[in-house]
């Protein structure tokens, strides 16, 4: 069984993280790049990013909040709002980002959707989905931050966008959001029926229980939310630790990478397991080779002191790291070595 992932998401309005409830009584939480680098050290399997008023505003991606957050953070970066093209998805891919969450354009244009799986792959592009309930088994999209109503029905929506070649789709339910009363299980379950790409539970998150319990009674692969974690009610950690003790599988093989990691020459680099500045390995023999976005990755052989005190799950893992450095992506292979 795959890993649950654990996902804070950090809406950006001028620059800043914001937090509000059914998409209004908006108000600031703090600094995109430092709620992010603190994420990444609690271990999030992924960050998600939404500039929540580009499409109303009609600006353009916060592209230089992206490259910032890929200097620092090494989870996945997923990107939204205001993409309006193949040439948005590209900046942002370039940027940094691992994936674009499409959401709003994608409805005008479903094109969009097919252009950047044929072009990117299916990987890099999530549908990202506003929906409201209408009547009993029945919701319908809304873009635009949640203002516009579509009148398109979701169950529909979201086969169109498997269709068309949509790796992923993050479900936002407009009557949960901000609420805390927990995930919209009968939206999720509508939707993780329809489709058979992963599904990323959203809005409504408001205690320890509710991610156990959206696993429990959904089929999503993860759960994400943002005011438990913003206002440090919860941290990943703490979200993880009940999944795993409620028999959820969840992934514990995340290592913080402490600053710039290694530069085009290098042969080393130093990281630290679980961001524990004790716990310091270094990796010999880097390597590194240029791929697609401009981007590189890289690979090593690990020389720890003490290899017990890497935990079980990452001995038995091919692959215990696969984050971003400045560069880009170092991946390690120590139980293969």
């Amino acid at each position: 069984m795959l890993a649950k992932r654990v996902i804070p998401c950090l809406d950006v309005r001028d620059g800043k993280v914001v937090k509000g409830v059914k998409f209004e009584g908006i108000r600031d939480v703090g600094d995109p790049v430092a709620c992010a680098e603190e994420y990444n050290r609690q271990g999030a399997d992924e960050i998600v990013f939404y500039d929540i008023t580009a499409s109303h505003e009609g600006r353009g991606v916060i592209l230089d909040v992206v490259r910032e957050t890929a200097r620092k953070v090494f989870v996945p970066l997923c990107v939204g709002g205001g993409i309006k093209d193949i040439d948005d998805i590209r900046a942002i891919l370039r940027a940094g980002a691992d994936k674009v969450s499409v959401n709003s354009q994608a409805v005008k244009n479903p094109q969009l959707i097919k252009e950047g799986a044929d072009i990117f792959g299916s990987q890099c592009i999530c549908l990202g989905v506003d929906a409201k309930k209408t009547a009993p088994g029945k919701w319908t999209v809304y873009i635009n931050g949640g203002r516009i109503d579509m009148g398109l029905d979701l169950v529909e929506w979201v086969k169109k966008a498997q269709a068309l070649g949509a790796g992923e789709i993050c479900l936002n339910s407009i009557d949960a959001d901000g609420t805390k009363e927990g995930f919209d299980i009968d939206m999720l379950n509508a939707v993780c029926d329809a489709v058979t790409i992963p599904v990323i539970a959203s809005g409504g998150a408001g205690k320890l229980s509710d991610f156990p319990d959206v696993f429990e009674k959904t089929g999503a692969s993860a759960a994400l939310a943002a005011s438990l974690f913003h206002f440090g009610e919860l941290t990943v950690g703490q979200v993880k630790d009940e999944l795993k003790a409620k028999g959820k599988p969840v992934n514990y093989t995340s290592i913080a990478i402490q600053g710039l990691l290694f530069k085009f020459r290098s042969r080393t680099a130093t990281v630290t397991v679980d961001g524990d500045d004790n716990n310091a390995h270094v990796f010999k023999h880097v390597w590194i080779a240029p791929t697609m976005f401009g981007r590189y990755y890289g690979g090593g052989m690990i020389a720890a002191p003490d290899q017990d005190r890497l935990s079980e799950d990452m001995k038995v893992s091919a692959v215990i790291m696969h984050k971003r450095s400045r560069l880009g992506t170092l991946m390690v292979f120590p139980s293969i070595f």
